[in-house]
């Protein structure tokens, strides 16, 4: 054996019931008042590199585009020229939640 090991891969299929639980509709974000509510990825949409964050902060609210913060200008700083169009950028929670503790008991 060449010390590698095989997982066998399968498409997950879900329920009705646990596709309606992964909606927005179940968390309080959904109904606040945002400038950017339920954010899409940006970015190329075959990407080689994929940025994923925990959730907008402000400054990525105001400008409808993830990454452009402080932890914006830290990760978007290091990247290559020659890669910036092979990137894809996207947050784990979609809306920002106003707070680091607000976006942790959103998660939990």
């Amino acid at each position: 054996m060449n010390g590698k090991v095989k997982i066998p891969l399968r498409p997950v299929k879900l329920r009705a019931t646990q596709t309606a639980s992964l909606t927005c509709r179940e968390c309080s974000l959904d109904k606040a008042q945002l400038q950017h509510p339920k954010m899409r990825p940006t970015g190329t949409t075959k990407p080689v590199f994929y940025f994923i964050g925990e959730a907008p902060d402000a400054a990525t609210d105001q400008a409808g585009e993830q990454f452009v913060g402080e932890s914006g200008d830290v990760v978007r700083s290091r990247i290559p020229s020659k890669w910036v169009n092979t990137i894809r950028w996207n947050n784990t929670i979609r809306c920002f939640p106003g707070d680091q503790e607000t976006a942790q008991m959103e998660t939990a």
